[in-house]
Parts: structure tokens; C-alpha cells; sequence
């Protein structure tokens, strides 16, 4: 199997504590990447982590690199934007929540998703949740239906 690139895009505590350590375990990762608008930061990260570079806007990102998947850690004011970027250019993307602020901006994500088809996730590490799962259900009117499916 061919190694791939792998940009995370903001990064913070959860990302220190959660999915750095992880990603620093993976074989199959060739190169690593993070795009953070804060320099300081970002070479932190790089540095840290052992990444290959720090890229303080997406754009500049992009236009350097092919990327094979996306984490994007953000601030949820910003998160929406990236997705759509993302997803428009092909690249997979894992998202953490909230992956939009508004019905608008969701609405946004699954039109790009429609007319791209990249495949993309949402972080939700309670949907396993008892309440979760009840709400679901509740919502749905389907007994034992554990995913919503939003179309």
C-alpha cells in the first residue's frame, strides 16, 4: 500500500491530546501537514508532531499539495468553509462538531457533497449514547434506528 498525505487543518487541545498521538502511530502515513493561521502554533505543531509543513491558509495549501485526506479541527464558525473547500477539491475529510452553525451552511455542505460525491464524516463519538440513540428513534418514528439520515 502506498503511503498518502494527510493535512489537519486547525489543530488545539483535543487535537494535542486525541488525534496527534493516533495519527503519530499510522504506517500508512507518507506525509503530514497542518494548516493553522497562527505561525507560532502551526510550527509548534510541525515541529512537535513531526510534521512535514505548516501552511497558514488553505489556499497556499492546496495549490502546494494533493492531499489524500483532510482532519478538519476548527473553530464551528469556521468549520463549514473548509469542508466545502474541501469536498469540492476531492479530498475526503473527517470533520469534528459542529460541522455547521446554521441550516443554511449545512444545507451548503450537502449540496457540494451532491454534486461531488467526496466522501466526508462528522465526528460524533456519542451517537452510541443511550439518550442519542432514544432521540434518534424518537425523531425517526424507526425502533432501533441509530443513525439519522439527513437527505
Amino acid at each position: 500500500m502506498d503511503k498518502f498525505c494527510i493535512c489537519i487543518i486547525g489543530g488545539g487541545k483535543f487535537f494535542e491530546t486525541m488525534h496527534a498521538p493516533t495519527i503519530d502511530t499510522l504506517d500508512g502515513i507518507g506525509r503530514k501537514v497542518i494548516v493553522n493561521p497562527d505561525k507560532k502554533y502551526g510550527e509548534m505543531i510541525r515541529q512537535k508532531w513531526n510534521y512535514d509543513a505548516h501552511y497558514l491558509d488553505i489556499d497556499r495549501a492546496l495549490q502546494t499539495e494533493t492531499f489524500d485526506c483532510a482532519y478538519v479541527i476548527t473553530p464551528h464558525t469556521v468549520t463549514k468553509q473548509y469542508v466545502v473547500q474541501l469536498i469540492e477539491r476531492g479530498v475526503p475529510t473527517f470533520a469534528e462538531k459542529p460541522i455547521a452553525e446554521t441550516l443554511p451552511d449545512l444545507m451548503e455542505i450537502k449540496h457540494a457533497y451532491s454534486r461531488c460525491g467526496t466522501p466526508h464524516q462528522v465526528g460524533f463519538n456519542r451517537r452510541f449514547s443511550p439518550i442519542i440513540r432514544g432521540l434518534a428513534n424518537f425523531i425517526s418514528g424507526t425502533p432501533g434506528m441509530s443513525q439519522l439520515d439527513v437527505r
